[in-house]
């Protein structure tokens, strides 16, 4: 949840260009990480105050999955755009490539993350598959944060 914070403070405090390709769908994530944070903060309140049920709980996680497709098929609508504007003045095809990526392995994790909690006790042979895409998504970050990095340095 802090990591959305963040996330949200960084995209307020440095919003896409209007000519960026797919600012417009970069607008669009905003809200919806900006919901999923509402969503999230109210659900641990409840929490917090002994409210408990199993019902909101499924709601949640099914927010929470909806959230992290949503905003995988606008990043990915945002990261087609990005390669197909050559002209524009911020284009880098690596640094795009790698940034969809990282947007692919969220999902990874999302839907690990969703699966993992659904089935915990009906099938736990699912969960554990939930598991390891969440295990997945943690070394392929790595990997992708640190392409990143090396090119970011290397452009400097």
């Amino acid at each position: 949840m802090v990591i959305d914070a963040f996330a949200i403070y960084s995209n307020l405090a440095n919003p896409p260009d209007d000519d960026a390709p797919g600012a417009n769908l970069r607008n669009l994530a905003l809200y919806i990480k900006c919901f999923h944070l509402a969503a999230n903060g109210i659900y641990m309140i409840a929490q917090k105050m002994g409210y408990e049920n199993p019902v909101a709980d499924q709601v949640m996680l099914c927010i929470d999955l909806l959230s992290t497709l949503a905003n995988f098929g606008i990043y990915s609508a945002v990261y087609i755009e990005e390669l197909d504007a050559r002209s524009w003045k911020g284009y880098n095809e690596e640094l795009t490539l790698v940034k969809g990526a990282d947007n692919f392995l969220e999902a990874l994790a999302g839907i690990g993350y969703f699966t993992s909690f659904t089935f915990k006790e009906k099938a736990p042979q699912v969960t554990v598959v939930g598991l390891g895409c969440m295990q997945v998504k943690s070394v392929g970050a790595i990997v992708v944060k640190g392409i990143n990095l090396r090119m970011e340095y290397s452009k400097n």
